[in-house]
């Protein structure tokens, strides 16, 4: 299963989407602060656990929009190839022109059910390790 590096400024929604997470084998890593998250990814590669997937807040994120985190990982080479999973309250076409040539694996739009978040994860972890999801 996967280590994933969940970013979200919500509480609760932050710690039920790691609770179906764990439920479903994979461990989470929580932070909610858009400027944390290329330091806590690149301790989590200094420690030699390196995430396998990022689940992040598309735009509303204390310190930096997660548009701006998401530029952040896809610009340095340890993080370029991670899939991103982005949920966000904004549709795609609002986030469009912030995401402009970057890779998101896989948009969601809340509100969302958390068994489609688990599910989602499966077939993007699946990918990345070439069997079926």
């Amino acid at each position: 299963m996967a280590r994933i590096l969940v970013i979200e400024d919500n509480y609760e929604f932050r710690q039920l989407l790691c609770l179906y997470l764990g439920e479903a084998g994979h461990s989470c890593e929580k932070i909610e602060r858009g400027d944390l998250a290329l330091e806590t990814a690149k301790e989590a590669v200094e420690k030699g656990g390196p995430f396998g997937l990022v689940i992040i807040d598309g735009h509303y994120l204390p310190g930096k929009l997660g548009t701006e985190v998401c530029k952040e990982l896809r610009a340095d080479p340890a993080f370029a190839d991670v899939p991103v999973l982005m949920i966000s309250v904004l549709r795609p076409e609002v986030l469009r022109e912030s995401l402009k040539g970057i890779t998101v694996e896989q948009f969601m739009r809340k509100p969302l059910q958390f068994e489609d978040v688990v599910k989602a994860v499966a077939a993007l972890v699946a990918s990345e390790k070439g069997g079926p999801s």
